[in-house]
């Protein structure tokens, strides 16, 4: 939601709401300690979805019920999220 949020398809509300339902379902929001952004950032580019380049496919929130496809999440922006 934090990339969502960056690009203006979010506000700040949802982007706690999706905070809220991750830690009510136990699920963690910050990289695991002793992994390295840089490593995570490796994991995720052997994605089959990747495409050739630095640029990533997610599925990203849309107002408060929506979802779109994007393909063109660049590192950086995964970096500033986490």
């Amino acid at each position: 939601a934090r990339i969502a949020r960056a690009r203006g398809r979010v506000g700040a509300d949802e982007v706690q709401r999706q905070d809220e339902d991750l830690r009510t379902l136990g699920l963690g929001m910050a990289v695991p300690r002793g992994l390295s952004v840089d490593r995570l950032l490796q994991a995720i580019a052997l994605d089959k979805k990747q495409r050739p380049g630095d640029r990533h496919t997610f599925v990203l929130p849309v107002g408060e019920h929506g979802v779109e496809v994007v393909e063109d999440v660049e590192d950086e922006e995964i970096r500033r999220a986490l």
